[in-house]
């Protein structure tokens, strides 16, 4: 009896680790926190554009997420509630939607018009080469930008809300 608890304890401590691992390589793989964030622009889902050039010199929240994830969909609201709560105070949201280019538009209408109609603000056609530039292998990934341009920070897979704003209010002091 001792001996099947001291292997199912050891058996349990293994595999802890090994998920363990597994996680911290996953998030290995994002840019690392003091690297300059690559450049990018974004045809916006209300029309025009959005660069990072153009938000230079302020902090940017960057969500790579697509309509048809999960872990997106339930994060969405509250980002766009968090993006209207730091916008007075200096922080751009930009929303890169990665669903396929041939169905985005469509598949965004839909989201926007039937799910969170805030996002339409924020909302922008992610495309493979800037996904590439950011690393991104999984959805939901966000990045925080701080106003000189580098990472500050990172997430791949799903994030609180709590963790965000702590984030957000690290970059603003």
């Amino acid at each position: 009896m001792k001996k099947w608890l001291t292997n199912g304890v050891t058996l349990f401590l293994v595999a802890g680790a090994g998920i363990l691992l597994s996680l911290e390589g996953a998030a290995g793989n994002l840019l690392p926190n003091g690297s300059t964030a690559p450049a990018f622009d974004l045809e916006k889902y209300e029309g025009g554009r959005v660069s990072s050039a153009e938000l230079k010199g302020q902090v940017v929240l960057l969500d790579f997420w697509a309509t048809w994830c999960g872990p997106c969909r339930e994060e969405m609201p509250w980002l766009v509630e968090v993006a209207k709560e730091y916008e007075a105070k200096g922080v751009k949201f930009v929303a890169a939607n990665a669903d396929e280019p041939d169905e985005a538009k469509a598949a965004l209408a839909a989201y926007v018009k039937s799910d969170v109609p805030g996002v339409a603000a924020y909302a922008a056609y992610g495309d493979a080469f800037t996904s590439g530039k950011y690393r991104v292998r999984a959805l939901p990934t966000l990045y925080l930008i701080g106003k000189d341009g580098t990472v500050l920070a990172s997430a791949q897979g799903s994030v609180s809300r709590w963790r965000v704003e702590r984030w957000l209010n690290t970059a603003l002091k």
